[in-house]
């Protein structure tokens, strides 16, 4: 018991070292930095695809009243391997989704805005053409998406997506927004309920992903 908990411990001033001073300061939009963007050309990216996170959530939650940030890191690495398997039930269910070009369809509200002159899309985040005739390049990270852990008592999971948001000027490569976003869906059930019912979990991934898109369209038009 003594060499494990001297393990432990060990691991735990190792990550603590790692994360250094801790994550950068947020930059927020406001309606300053927008008076004089009048072009503007959206990036969508998504970096992995559908995934699970319950069994790593609820160990984080004890491990961190245990062991602080540091002990929730090692537990969650621990049973990551759970979520997976987890993914994997569901996955015949969502393998066609695409979470990135939903995400494009909820920018709507954007497109037809009068507030700018143009919105471009850009079609593919790896082939960017040349974009400096805009004001500003607005760029979303699709950094996670699929089911989470919301209520640890009930073990209810929702749907969620994790955004890094980014949007530079290009007159003078001025970052103007750096922020994530975590959107959590309405509906909170076992994951049970969701493997058991492909269409339910299909319908509240596709509307909390339009939530996403919406919630960042409203950003960019009424900041």
């Amino acid at each position: 018991m003594r060499t494990f908990i001297t393990g432990l411990c060990c691991s735990v001033v190792m990550i603590i070292s790692a994360m250094g001073c801790g994550p950068a300061k947020e930059i927020r939009l406001n309606q300053g930095d927008l008076q004089d963007v009048k072009k503007i050309a959206v990036v969508v990216q998504e970096k992995h695809g559908f995934e699970v996170i319950h069994s790593r959530a609820k160990a984080n939650a004890t491990a961190a009243a245990l062991f602080g940030v540091a002990g929730a890191a090692i537990a969650g690495g621990i049973d990551e391997g759970k979520d997976k398997d987890m993914a994997a039930t569901v996955a015949p269910a969502v393998k066609d989704m695409s979470c990135s070009a939903i995400f494009v369809e909820s920018l709507v509200p954007l497109l037809k805005s009068e507030k700018y002159e143009k919105v471009y899309i850009v079609p593919d985040a790896n082939q960017k053409k040349d974009l400096s005739g805009y004001d500003a390049v607005v760029t979303f990270t699709i950094d996670k998406w699929g089911l989470r852990l919301v209520e640890r008592e009930a073990s209810n999971v929702a749907a969620f997506v994790e955004l890094d948001i980014k949007m530079v000027k290009t007159k003078d490569s001025k970052t103007i927004w750096d922020q994530r976003e975590v959107i959590v869906g309405d509906r909170r059930e076992g994951f049970l309920m969701f493997s058991n019912n492909s269409e339910l979990l299909r319908g509240e991934l596709k509307e909390t992903i339009k939530k996403a898109g919406f919630q960042m369209s409203n950003s960019l038009i009424y900041q």
